[in-house]
């Protein structure tokens, strides 16, 4: 018997078992984060068009004549007030064509308690009634945001929608590799042309509880929609992870200015981070302004600007502090270009002021990462195609779970086979 020879070298894996290792990898991690991307996905969607569902669900809260000049804030918020009986108003907004949008804060409500939302006429200060619906989007936006799990943005619900938005990412760069590679043809086709063409392919005519049915589908879609959701998925991280976003801060002041000053994010988990200040000595707290004391100081400060608005934020102040007026100008970049000011209600003193033209590249990639994820920066389109991409994700991880079971029922019955068949696949 001769002696058995030694390789000459480590035998390396072959592409075959490249694409059935990336294969199990992108499915393990949809069934993962499939159930949670989906439910993400669904209350993403119906969050898209949330002032439009809104304004349908309210038809009676429309404003007989919206060309009508709005009253000053000093008449207006005492005629609010007066009408509330009693109740904290926390924020005004008013927007160029439409009824004003007051928030309202019952007292008998725990400290952490969103306001109730009421529409007013912006000429009168009448009050139009509830806005019905607003809470039931409360309640979609924190399933969004934190699966409306206790802790809120600090607690594992937020952990959870991170790792699922990571998962989505991986989802998509691995699923549209896997379609590269199968879409690859040995004739030479530049790999761009055999994609589109897999993406053109038409439908499967195998039965829909096959497997050849559910996967036909689901590669077709994926090609066309994975753009889409590493955009949904690295804008959405930005609230996940206080690290990614100090990494996209830094590289925004990095490309626009190389050795400029790190960027501090304004943003932990998704609330705002109190700056640090040396302890004060005790005082006595300050009165707290009057309705018509906090519109005489909106007043002064919008009777200095001359450029129409398209919305105006007023948020009221606490007992002693500082009121806040947020200003978007017609025609701004995106809806959250806004100017912000500080203002003290009693001398109607413009205590910090920040425009945001005079924004820093990384403090403009925070404005407008909302915009960016919802699409609204990009138009109408773009917010069509993104909502449509979000209910897609409910169909993904309802085929890819169908073909998880399906493969697995048919290595039970032929393993041999099953092995075969997904390397011919994939």
């Amino acid at each position: 018997m001769e002696p058995a020879t030694m390789p000459s070298r480590i035998a390396r894996p072959g592409p075959g078992r490249w694409r059935r290792a990336w294969l199990r990898l992108h499915s393990l991690a949809g069934l993962a984060a499939g159930a949670v991307l989906a439910l993400m996905g669904l209350t993403g969607a119906l969050m898209s068009f949330e002032d439009e569902i809104l304004e349908w669900v309210n038809p009676g809260l429309r404003v007989a004549d919206a060309g009508a000049a709005r009253r000053p804030y000093a008449e207006l918020l005492p005629e609010l007030a007066r009408g509330l009986d009693g109740a904290r108003i926390s924020f005004v907004q008013a927007d160029a064509d439409g009824p004003l949008v007051v928030g309202v804060i019952r007292q008998s409500a725990s400290p952490d308690a969103r306001a109730a939302r009421y529409a007013a006429d912006p000429a009168s200060g009448r009050l139009l009634g509830e806005i019905q619906g607003s809470g039931f989007f409360d309640f979609v936006r924190r399933l969004h945001r934190w699966l409306a799990l206790p802790g809120g943005g600090d607690g594992i619900g937020r952990v959870l929608t991170g790792c699922a938005a990571a998962a989505l990412a991986g989802l998509a760069l691995s699923g549209w590799w896997l379609g590269w590679r199968r879409a690859a043809r040995p004739d030479g086709a530049p790999p761009a042309t055999s994609v589109a063409a897999a993406a053109h392919q038409p439908p499967s005519a195998a039965p829909w509880r096959t497997r050849a049915w559910h996967r036909a589908w689901h590669v077709r879609l994926g090609l066309w929609l994975a753009p889409l959701y590493l955009l949904s998925a690295l804008s959405g991280l930005w609230w996940s992870s206080a690290g990614y976003r100090a990494a996209l801060g830094a590289a925004a002041d990095f490309v626009a200015a190389p050795g400029g000053r790190p960027y501090t994010p304004s943003q932990t988990r998704g609330r705002p981070t109190p700056p640090r200040e040396a302890p004060a000595r005790p005082e006595a707290p300050a009165p707290q302004a009057s309705p018509r004391q906090i519109g005489a100081a909106a007043d002064a400060v919008l009777a200095d600007i001359a450029v129409p608005a398209q919305r105006i934020l007023l948020g009221m102040p606490r007992t002693g502090g500082t009121m806040r007026l947020r200003w978007l100008p017609r025609g701004a970049a995106h809806p959250r270009a806004y100017d912000d000011y500080r203002i003290d209600p009693a001398s109607a003193r413009v205590v910090e002021f920040q425009p945001h033209a005079g924004l820093g590249p990384a403090q403009r990639l925070e404005a407008a990462m909302l915009p960016l994820h919802t699409g609204t920066l990009f138009g109408l389109p773009m917010r069509l195609l993104l909502m449509l991409s979000s209910l897609a994700l409910a169909l993904f991880a309802a085929s890819g779970t169908c073909m998880y079971i399906l493969r697995r029922r048919r290595s039970h019955a032929d393993p041999r086979g099953d092995r075969e068949q997904v390397l011919k696949e994939k």
